[in-house]
């Protein structure tokens, strides 16, 4: 949910950003011509600067900002339908369930949360052998 909403903030950044760049382009360049030049204020800058070359990056940070706002709004609506895990650190096991005990199998059992100690070893070693 969290990300969902941080994923929507960023969406809105982006695209108010591209599109501050496209209607205000003297106000989105002014602190770099007032560092290079040292011209401030927006008319100023305005008279200073000749021509402005509208380039395709603007639209794509509009494209990019419309897909952040999509995902952010589907992860919004749809996360509550996600499954959720059952258990904590869940082992996934690739032997088969009548797989006989080993050491290492005792470990993976320890490591599991399980009582190794439940039943015969088959690799000698000690074991409870009810």
């Amino acid at each position: 949910m969290v990300f969902a909403l941080l994923e929507l903030a960023i969406g809105l950044g982006l695209g108010a950003t591209a599109i501050g760049a496209l209607v205000a382009p003297y106000e989105s360049a002014g602190t770099v011509v007032t560092e290079l030049t040292g011209v401030a204020g927006t008319d100023s800058i305005e008279s200073l600067v000749s021509a402005v070359a509208v380039t395709p990056w603007p639209f794509v940070a509009i494209a990019s900002a419309l897909g952040a706002l999509a995902s952010g709004a589907w992860i919004l609506l749809t996360a509550r339908r996600w499954p959720g895990s059952t258990r904590r650190y869940q082992a996934v096991r690739l032997a088969p369930a009548d797989a006989p005990r080993t050491a290492a199998a005792d470990w993976d059992a320890l490591s599991e949360g399980d009582d190794p100690t439940d039943g015969p070893r088959d690799d000698g070693g000690p074991g409870n052998s009810r």
